[in-house]
């Protein structure tokens, strides 16, 4: 038997991602014979058109009928005649394959020779191997010799589908998973969460399990699940997988992203930043920046507790002039930390290289000329790998405000009383704050940070130091007059503005 997650058979410390599709599948090699009946119309000259006949197969059953016209669903036409063998042979498959549930487990078709040339012979063939899709072929067409029938009974090599059986799939969640690191020996079996279930359909069984992920997974967190997949016959049940320790984070498709985060062995940088041309340093997405703040998201296995972080301001000939290392402790298994730059330094400086320890090095292009805008924000958000990311606006901002209105009606019995009367009076008010922001000149390997913030389901940005969860709603990204230079434009709603409901 063989059991894979993601087609993995050791998924234990791996990072899954709930946009992704996130597949347990059960298999066995089969080499077992398919159940058939063969059944032949033999001989209808003993056809009393004045009685009924009966065929059941698997416990449907047709009744027969002389009248062609009322040949259908339970009712197959039945000649008298000897030379009307293929018509009803051919007519009776159509009447087979009505019924309700035959069809779903069995091919069901016409024998013919190799010329296509009819044959008065229906085969009822298993789409899988095994006995339990032996057939049962009896009736009065069968017991007066109009029809003949011939049996082979399956088998199967599988245990998984030698018998009719379930599997099950208990999942567990591990509680506080962001102490319980990726790597730790010890096994924490978390709280039952939930159980699958499906009916053994054929050699290869499948499970999408990112619709459980998508209920536990947290944005800026990371969950740990436990599965238990269990075997189930009609007097049996039997443990035939255990998969530990499998880590679970928001994360989607952009960019040509993992599908998952495979095993590392310290650390590992939670952003996709491998989509462009190669540049030597780690990110291959340029990377840009205005304010002299980095946030960084690691993940960490339990060989880390901390990491050195080396800060190198190179200026605009590409030579480091200074450098600064701080110490960062990584105590949880997704670490989200802000690194602070040296303002003097940071307006020197074309490039700022964050040298991750273990990871490798971070290449930021500032943001110049610094100061030559009063118009600065930051947007941030949870990114494709589960991190976060950022990028500094300093181009255009505009603020569009939408206001729907729901009015009542007042009566007006006091219109010759009052020297001012109202018909309508404002029931409710609902503000929608929109806000476009444009970026500066970029390149085009820094436009693909904008495909992974379009998809973002989590993002945010500060207003006069008060933090304000956003929805990015639109993208736009137009190439300048100048080739191979572009600008992005963000349109986002605020998700609580200035009214509640």
């Amino acid at each position: 038997m063989n059991i894979t997650y993601n087609g993995m058979t050791n998924p234990s410390n791996t990072i899954s991602f709930t946009g992704f599709p996130n597949i347990l599948e059960i298999s066995e090699d089969n080499s077992g014979t398919y159940a058939m009946a063969r059944i032949t119309i033999s001989d209808l000259n003993i056809v009393n058109d004045g009685n009924e006949y009966t065929l059941e197969i698997n416990g449907q059953k047709l009744i027969s009928t002389s009248n062609l016209n009322n040949a259908y669903g339970n009712k197959f036409y039945l000649s008298s005649s000897d030379f009307d063998k293929n018509i009803v042979a051919y007519r009776l498959v159509d009447n087979i394959r009505s019924l309700p549930t035959l069809p779903i487990n069995y091919d069901i078709m016409i024998e013919t020779d190799n010329d296509g040339l009819l044959i008065s012979s229906i085969i009822i063939t298993a789409k899988e191997t095994g006995s339990q899709y032996n057939l049962e072929v009896k009736g009065t067409l069968i017991d007066k010799r109009i029809a003949t029938v011939v049996l082979t009974s399956g088998s199967s090599s599988s245990t998984l589908s030698s018998n009719y059986s379930k599997l099950k799939v208990d999942i567990y969640k591990v509680e506080n998973a962001n102490t319980d690191k990726i790597g730790t020996e010890t096994f924490n079996k978390g709280k039952y969460l939930t159980t699958l279930t499906k009916e053994v359909s054929g050699n290869n069984n499948y499970f999408d399990l990112s619709p459980i992920l998508s209920t536990v997974a947290e944005h800026g967190k990371i969950n740990e699940l436990n599965l238990f997949i269990y075997h189930l016959t009609g007097n049996s049940v039997e443990l035939i997988q255990k998969f530990a320790d499998i880590y679970v984070v928001p994360g989607y498709s952009v960019n040509q992203g993992y599908p998952y985060l495979n095993t590392f062995d310290t650390l590992y940088l939670a952003q996709n930043v491998g989509r462009g041309t190669t540049k030597g340093v780690l990110n291959n997405t340029i990377l840009y920046i205005y304010e002299p703040t980095v946030p960084l998201s690691l993940y960490a296995t339990a060989k880390a507790s901390s990491t050195v972080i080396k800060i190198n301001y190179v200026n605009s000939a590409r030579v480091m002039f200074a450098t600064e290392t701080v110490s960062v402790p990584v105590p949880l298994s997704l670490n989200n930390f802000s690194i602070n730059l040296n303002k003097n330094n940071f307006g020197k400086s074309t490039f700022v290289d964050i040298d991750i320890q273990g990871v490798g090095t971070l290449r930021y292009n500032v943001i110049k000329p610094l100061k030559a805008t009063d118009e600065i924000q930051r947007v941030y958000f949870t990114n494709s790998y589960g991190g976060t990311s950022f990028f500094d606006f300093t181009g255009e901002r505009t603020e569009q405000r939408k206001t729907k209105v729901e009015y009542y009606q007042k009566n007006l019995f006091d219109y010759y009383s009052k020297d001012t009367v109202q018909l309508n009076k404002v029931y409710d008010k609902n503000i929608t704050i929109t806000v476009t922001l444009t970026s500066h000149n970029i390149e085009k390997d820094g436009t693909w940070i904008f495909f992974d913030m379009q998809n973002s389901t989590n993002a945010w940005t500060f207003v006069n130091n008060k933090k304000y969860f956003i929805t990015i709603t639109d993208l736009k990204i137009s190439e300048s007059t100048v080739n191979g230079i572009y600008t992005a434009s963000v349109e986002y709603e605020y998700s609580m503005a200035d009214t509640y409901w």
